[in-house]
C-alpha cells in the first residue's frame, strides 16, 4: 500500500500529506461503490421491498379475483408491514413479465405459486 500510495503522491504533485488524504477520500469511494454494487446483487433495498409489495399485492387480487390476469390499469390496495400501499398492478405485472431475465430463481418461484408462470 505503501507504494500505491507513494506513486499516488507522485502524480498528485509530490504532496505526500495532501496525497494521503486524497488517497484514504478515494479508497472510501471505492468501498461505498462496491457496498451499492453488492447490495443490487443481493436484492436488498428499495427494489426487494417494491417486489414485495407488489407479490402482495398480486397474492390478494389472485385470492379475490381466482384468476392471474391482471389488467394493465389496475391498481390494488395492499397493505405490507402495517403501512398501506396503492400498487399499479397491471403495470407491475408487465415489468416482471419484461424483466424476467433479471428475477431471481427465488422470486421467479413465488411468481409461479400465484400462477405466473409466463414470467
Amino acid at each position: 500500500m505503501r507504494a500505491a500510495l507513494e506513486d499516488f503522491a507522485g502524480r498528485a504533485g509530490g504532496h505526500k500529506l495532501h496525497a494521503a488524504g486524497i488517497w484514504r477520500a478515494h479508497e472510501q469511494q471505492k468501498r461505498t461503490r462496491r457496498a451499492r454494487r453488492q447490495t443490487r446483487r443481493t436484492g436488498a433495498g428499495r427494489g426487494a421491498q417494491a417486489f414485495t409489495r407488489g407479490l402482495a399485492a398480486l397474492a390478494q387480487y389472485v385470492e379475490r379475483e381466482q384468476r392471474g390476469v391482471v389488467p394493465r390499469q389496475h391498481t390494488e390496495q395492499v397493505t405490507v408491514d402495517g403501512q398501506e400501499h396503492e400498487v399499479r398492478l397491471g403495470v407491475w405485472v408487465s415489468n416482471q413479465n419484461s424483466r424476467r431475465d433479471k428475477l431471481s430463481a427465488e422470486q421467479l418461484g413465488q411468481l409461479a405459486e400465484l400462477g405466473m408462470d409466463r414470467v
